[in-house]
């Protein structure tokens, strides 16, 4: 992502578009570049969100009943036969 954006962040004050980092102008943006590099910036922070949503859901979906699958299984409790067959 930060190539895309060059590693700045667009910004507007007024009519005047330009490319920031850290309170630098990188360069001046026309319009059309300054909403493109917007884009940019959006998608890189929702794919990272879903990088971020993928790990839970494994964790929930796939860890997690199994480490209580086996803490069922340390401290004596019987099993249903669905639970066996998820440990194998």
């Amino acid at each position: 992502m930060l190539v895309s954006v060059e590693g700045g962040v667009p910004e507007k004050v007024g009519d005047h578009y330009y490319l920031d980092a850290h309170g630098r102008q990188i360069r001046d943006l026309t319009a059309d570049e300054f909403h493109q590099y917007q884009v940019y910036q959006f998608r890189g922070f929702s794919g990272h969100w879903m990088g971020f949503y993928l790990t839970l859901a494994v964790f929930f979906l796939f860890v997690l009943p199994k480490t209580e699958d086996l803490e069922r299984t340390n401290s004596g409790q019987p099993q249903s036969p669905a639970s066996r067959d998820q440990l194998r």
